[in-house]
């Protein structure tokens, strides 16, 4: 598991050197296998705007542009296809500092001097793709160092879990064992919805297994798919995901925060807009996100729409379709409780694991639905993430309640 420092410090200060960090949670049996940190090789880049494009005077594949850095105005030599006036770029002037030991140089190019370079992603080293120059926000400060701008700045644990401990495959959960081990405050705001009126949860849940799901919560909201803010893109990344979409980001932001698997469905294409969960039969088939065919068990997990076909392999993966995309404008929500054993032996059998089956199969806390599908519904009702309105009640089908068990101990012995 990836966990960025940033993010585990919106709960716990966590003001302690990296290596005593470390240091903490291999104590407490969180192995730290790796420590990255990916602006480490960057120094000296800057937010600039392009202000001007003009054609090289001597070639034609390669153009100059006048870029504003935020303390003057310079020229650089360009071969990017993609550069035009108004774009907020990064900039690496004379002298600063990039990935594999580059250090920037003022250059002729075909007879004109370039004063720097505009830089793709590869050569911050954020990926391998150098088909143009990375676009940064437009509202951007000129001159600030792109390692602020691009979450650069940071540290990422790459962290063991073992089996016993699910509680720790989220960021919430390592924050917890941090504030713990170097006696800091733990600080996890509860997540509150504005909610809209004009949105109500319309909608079915029918649990035909109890035995094996035992808790599911249904919510709609009506949504505008997009790309998510920088901010959240970053988070993912870092954390070993790739951003899809504001909507599925939101679920796997939820996911890697608390470790509750969520999955949103296109409610306008969900038939008799309800959910049956109920046990597959003997050949059935479904389509799954990666289009793959696959062939169903007796004991296979579905959840299916209110007429009863398959929509998603429970706790695995979800189904072709009823996948949310561009066109979709209502979603329902699933937030839920499986019995993790049959959640792993039909990602053994189907030879198909998941972020979410990786939870659901160390088992998940049944208290946690709701308050993750409150935190998602609080974080899709942002303006950067499309400003949703979403239902304030939810379909809360909980048949089977769980006790949580209680120690006595003396306080003395601890």
């Amino acid at each position: 598991m990836r966990a960025p420092l940033s993010w585990i410090r919106d709960f716990t200060p966590a003001d302690a050197p990296v290596e005593q960090i470390v240091a903490a949670l291999n104590q407490v049996g969180l192995e730290v296998e790796g420590v990255e940190e990916p602006g480490r090789d960057v120094e000296g880049v800057r937010a600039a705007r392009i202000l001007e494009v003009l054609p090289h005077p001597n070639a034609d594949r390669i153009r100059l542009a006048d870029v504003d850095h935020g303390d003057g105005t310079t020229r650089v030599v360009c071969g990017a296809p993609n550069i035009t006036a108004g774009m907020v770029v990064p900039y690496a002037p004379v002298g600063a500092r990039l990935p594999g030991g580059i250090s920037l140089e003022r250059r002729k190019i075909r007879g004109q001097v370039s004063e720097g370079m505009l830089l793709s992603p590869r050569e911050l080293g954020l990926s391998d793709d150098h088909s143009g120059i990375l676009e940064l926000d437009p509202d951007t400060e000129l001159g600030r160092d792109v390692r602020e701008v691009l979450g650069l700045d940071d540290v990422v644990l790459d962290l063991s879990i073992t089996p016993n401990r699910p509680d720790a495959m989220c960021i919430i959960g390592v924050a917890r064992e941090i504030a713990a081990a170097l006696g800091q405050p733990l600080t996890v705001p509860e997540p509150h919805a504005q909610g809209s009126g004009d949105v109500t949860s319309d909608i079915t849940v029918v649990i035909e297994a109890p035995d094996r799901c035992t808790r599911y919560l249904g919510r709609v909201a009506r949504v505008t798919p997009g790309e998510s803010p920088d901010w959240m893109q970053q988070r993912l990344v870092k954390a070993g995901m790739r951003p899809i979409s504001n909507v599925v980001d939101v679920t796997n932001y939820v996911l890697l925060e608390r470790n509750q698997p969520l999955h949103a469905f296109d409610l306008d294409r969900l038939g008799g807009r309800g959910i049956v969960v109920r046990l597959a039969e003997a050949g059935e088939r479904i389509t799954t996100l990666d289009d793959v065919e696959r062939e169903l068990a007796p004991d296979d997990l579905l959840i299916c729409d209110a007429e009863r076909v398959p929509q998603a392999i429970a706790g695995i993966m979800g189904g072709a379709t009823a996948e949310v995309s561009d066109a979709t404008r209502t979603i329902l929500l699933e937030s839920a409780h499986f019995e993790r054993m049959g959640i792993a032996r039909s990602s053994k059998r189907l030879k198909l694991r998941s972020e979410a089956s990786a939870r659901f199969e160390r088992g998940t806390d049944p208290d946690g639905v709701a308050i993750a599908a409150e935190r998602a519904m609080e974080l899709l009702e942002r303006d950067d993430l499309g400003g949703a309105a979403v239902a304030r009640d939810a379909v809360d089908d909980h048949p089977v309640h769980h006790e949580r068990p209680r120690i006595r101990l003396r306080t003395s012995r601890v």
